[in-house]
């Protein structure tokens, strides 16, 4: 058992232990080192993000010399351990660091969120973001992979949040019905936990192809 952010204690979801915080710390000191997004990056506008998105959630994003788009990846007190690197010509994670949840939106805000949408990547994240409008929502990308870090960062999530719905935004394929239902297992039961499917493979697709009707149900 442990304390989560509120102070209570969240029973079932232990705290990853890594073995070299050393290179954890080497991570986070690599994240500083990069310019924050001011305006909108290239990359990002090419893949139909707009300006007011980047806006909205500009903390957790930053970009390094070649242009490419990196998103934090934090564990449950809020330090980076890794980030996910996004570019024209590359796509890839952090050297040493660790997978475990992107956090966008809601969290920087007061109360709690009403929903935690999940997706396998950030772009994907903000361009779910951007087809819902919505600002009472946590999205949350796992950088395609769901470690064991990343289903604990999850279950205790949806322990913090008891009454928000948990949206699965994976990908409309075997691998990400494969990830939701990992998730859906990982949840034990949880109520209030469904899946929602892009209308193309995924949601920066249906972003960009227009396919905006119908558009995910978030009421």
């Amino acid at each position: 058992m442990r304390a989560g952010h509120s102070g209570a204690i969240v029973p079932g979801v232990p705290r990853p232990v890594f073995q070299k915080p050393q290179d954890l710390s080497h991570v986070a000191m690599r994240w500083e080192s990069f310019n924050a997004v001011w305006g909108l990056p290239r990359y990002l506008e090419g893949r139909g993000i707009t300006l007011e998105t980047v806006k909205a959630y500009a903390s957790a994003l930053r970009m390094d010399r070649k242009g490419n788009v990196l998103f934090a990846h934090t564990n449950d007190d809020g330090q980076v351990v890794g980030y996910e690197i996004k570019g024209a010509d590359f796509d890839g994670f952090a050297k040493g660091g660790v997978r475990i949840l992107c956090r966008m939106g809601h969290k920087d805000s007061g109360g709690e969120p009403a929903k935690l949408a999940l997706t396998e990547s950030g772009v994907d994240a903000l361009s779910l973001a951007q087809l819902v409008g919505r600002t009472d929502t946590l999205f949350l990308s796992t950088s395609g992979a769901l470690s064991p870090y990343t289903l604990n960062a999850i279950k205790a999530a949806a322990a913090r949040y008891p009454d928000a719905e948990i949206l699965l935004g994976f990908d409309a394929d075997m691998a990400g019905d494969d990830f939701a239902a990992k998730v859906e297992q990982a949840l034990q039961g949880r109520e209030g936990v469904r899946r929602i499917v892009p209308k193309a493979k995924d949601w920066n697709d249906q972003l960009r192809l227009g396919a905006r009707k119908p558009a995910p149900t978030l009421p």
